[in-house]
């Protein structure tokens, strides 16, 4: 595809590939068309991701607005071996089988999240929509030696559109008649004097949800989402590049995505009967501030780099189940996070024999979270009681890499990160009337850790354009304390870090005239200590602790054949394996045989499938671009997304918590003229039910059901 003939529409550069490369400018005979270079900062520098050693993907503005892909749980569709969750609490995320479930509203992330460089370790801080994207990086594998702390089982990195140097002007508005909704996104950017360019975008999005509830008249969960983010960039030289950023966005959802799913067979529906619990709202209202200055300063031949970054939010998070009859469970979360971080780092020129990054980085964070659960069971078991929960932690932490260009086409790099943590933490529980569903001591904690975390990488260019390497890698996350356990006793409120080795090799090439792209990797990876949390069906409640040992090894793909200057096609898979070594004390799932049951409901799920792990994910996607009648531009672009079978519950009940393979489709078509595009957009078009999250509610399978059909219609225009 010609940018030539898609020039002033960010909808037209949705060719932009799933893998990072889009189609560079064709000549006017059409002969001189190939794969454009796509760059990236995985190891904080600006690279062709090409020459990276590292297996990711990368999705630019113009992908996830093509098909209005605008949250996180939205990338797992163009991204192999990624698995978002859709929880009752917060989002959970997995890469290559490993990640951090989310019912422990403590824990850090083994997936995290970068925001312009700044480390987001709570998954709440960003299940806000992002907007006014530049591109995102996902990373799969340990990246902590370089990338920065908690990324045991990978990162995913969003760049914000900076202010621009000329005055531009864009807005969209889209409707979404499957949700009866709209959704307004707009930004301003250009020159405010000779040194000074800004920004400010805005978005709004009003929508009702996909499940129909008859017991309160509403489709949830109706969302409404205000978002604001001015930034400023100040270059009064070639060595001074400062950009600063703030964005503030209100999130809230009345009612939520779950529905009750048959205890006798398996199957799903967009209806639930649910009044509201005790005359207590089910919502999840979420108020976020981020802010990050970015820092890029000459020093001699060297750059030095600084971000500085706060992040933080409150939440209200009210959940009920009712079962269609009598009141039965509400719990309701009120939490605040917030966290300051600085991060410094050192870069040596490029195009040496050896070239360098040294850096230090360091954080404070708070976290405060208080949970209500008001119970009525019958037979006079009823009451209230109150948890609250505190942390405070910080983290130092240094870190360097060298590269050594030993010949021309060969090259070694050594990264090492050393980091250490601590954390101070106190539980208490109260029962405020009623009989106790459980009874908690009052507790406190601290710990303190170090950790250190190496990887070494060797890259050889077989030719021009082909490039093979190997990479050994460690990543680890720290220890942590149970939050919002009613149950949790002195031996369990402290669980220990988990630890990962990684080796992966790969080939990455652009081959046939820059027309066809072909990358390969294969990965093995071998957690301890595995952090994990679940629900407790007798308990009715979540229980973190630790895994002994899991390994997670397979294969990743993706290829891109660009058949001509208006026709692209492309496709990104990934086989995966990945299994528990040995995991004694584990909740026995529904299959487990009663012989291998203990009297306490344990057994060793060793040798038993990761929860949401699925063996085969990919895509297959084509985009279509060329000239219309008078002037007009049309462009059409669809993606077909597979993902196998995977278990969504602890207990890997057949019939709630296993989810079968399925395949999804998404499209666009579009026509532009001049500043206008015209757009529909269809998401999940097949409407496919599948779901996401389930567990076992006092003999009630619940799930959440992932987002059915929509069908959109955008007008875009840019000034």
């Amino acid at each position: 595809m010609s940018q030539s003939i898609l020039s002033g529409t960010r909808l037209g550069a949705a060719m932009l590939g799933l893998s990072g490369i889009g189609i560079a400018a064709a000549s006017d005979n059409g002969n001189d068309v190939a794969l454009e270079t796509i760059i990236v900062t995985a190891q904080k520098r600006a690279e062709n991701v090409q020459d990276v050693p590292i297996s990711m993907t990368v999705l630019s503005a113009a992908t996830l607005e093509n098909y209005h892909a605008d949250t996180i749980q939205d990338l797992q569709n163009y991204v192999p071996n990624l698995l978002v969750q859709s929880a009752t609490v917060p989002n959970q995320y997995f890469i290559r089988g490993f990640g951090s479930q989310a019912a422990n509203d403590s824990f850090d992330q083994s997936v995290s999240v970068y925001d312009d460089g700044v480390y987001g370790g709570r998954n709440r801080q960003f299940m806000i929509p992002f907007f006014d994207i530049s591109q995102v990086e996902v990373l799969r594998g340990p990246q902590g030696a370089l990338l920065g702390k908690n990324t045991a089982a990978g990162a995913i990195s969003i760049t914000s559109a900076r202010p621009t140097d000329t005055f531009e002007a864009e807005a969209t508005l889209s409707y979404n008649f499957s949700r009866n909704g709209d959704d307004i996104y707009s930004y301003v950017s250009g020159p405010l004097t000779d040194t000074l360019n800004g920004r400010i975008a805005v978005h709004a999005d009003d929508q009702q949800g996909w499940v129909k509830n008859i017991g309160t008249g509403t489709n949830d969960p109706d969302n409404a989402t205000r978002q604001v983010r001015p930034s400023l960039e100040f270059k009064p030289n070639d060595g001074v590049d400062i950009l600063a950023k703030f964005d503030y966005s209100q999130d809230y959802n009345t009612g939520n995505n779950l529905i009750q799913t048959s205890t006798t067979s398996n199957t799903v529906t967009t209806i639930k009967d649910e009044p509201t619990p005790f005359g207590i709202p089910e919502l999840d209202r979420t108020n976020a501030s981020n802010a990050s200055i970015n820092g890029r300063f000459a020093v001699g031949p060297d750059t030095l780099e600084t971000i500085t970054g706060y992040s933080g939010y409150s939440n209200q998070y009210n959940l009920g189940a009712t079962a269609g009859a009598p009141e039965v469970f509400v719990v309701g979360f009120i939490s605040d996070f917030s966290q300051y971080s600085q991060e410094v780092r050192l870069l040596s020129p490029t195009n040496q024999t050896v070239e360098y990054i040294v850096g230090a980085y360091y954080d404070t964070s708070q976290f405060h979270t208080k949970n209500a659960s008001t119970y009525n069971f019958g037979g006079g078991f009823a009451g209230q009681v109150q948890t609250q929960f505190t942390q405070h932690a910080s983290t130092d932490s240094v870190f360097a890499q060298a590269t050594w260009h030993i010949v021309d086409n060969f090259r070694a790099l050594g990264s090492v990160r050393y980091t250490h943590d601590s954390k101070d933490a106190s539980f208490d529980e109260v029962t405020d009337y009623g009989v106790p569903i459980a009874t908690a001591p009052s507790l406190t904690g601290s710990e303190t850790e170090n950790h250190t975390d190496p990887s070494a990488t060797l890259q050889y260019d077989v030719m021009p354009d082909v490039m093979v390497y190997a990479t050994y890698g460690q990543g680890s996350k720290g220890g942590g304390f149970v939050s919002n356990t009613r149950t949790v006793v002195a031996s369990d409120f402290q669980f220990a870090p988990e630890k990962s080795k990684s080796y992966e090799a790969g080939v990455k090439s652009t081959v046939l005239d820059k027309r066809v792209l072909l990358n390969l990797d294969y990965y093995d990876t071998k957690f301890d200590n595995l952090q994990v949390t679940t629900f407790d069906s007798a308990l009715l409640t979540y229980v973190t602790g630790n895994a002994a040992s899991a390994t997670s090894r397979g294969v990743e793909w993706n290829a891109e054949w660009l058949a001509s200057s208006f026709l692209k096609f492309s496709t990104a898979g990934a086989y995966l394996d990945a299994k528990y070594n040995n995991f004694p004390g584990a909740q026995c799932l529904a299959s487990t045989p009663p012989a291998e049951c203990s009297p306490q409901g344990t057994t060793n799920l060793g040798g038993t499938t990761l929860l949401g792990a699925s063996k085969w994910t990919g895509n297959v996607e084509a985009d279509f671009n060329h000239p219309f009648i008078n002037s007009w531009k049309f462009t059409a672009s669809a993606i077909a997304t597979y993902r196998s079978t995977y278990t969504i519950s602890a207990d890997e009940n057949p019939l709630y918590g296993v989810e079968g393979g399925f395949v999804k489709y998404d499209a666009n078509i579009a026509f532009s003229k001049d500043a206008w595009t015209i757009a529909v957009i269809g998401k999940n078009i097949s409407d496919k039910l599948t779901k996401s999250f389930a567990y076992n509610f006092n003999g009630i399978g619940v799930a959440d059901l992932d987002e059915t059909r929509e069908i959109l219609l955008q007008v875009h225009v840019k000034f």
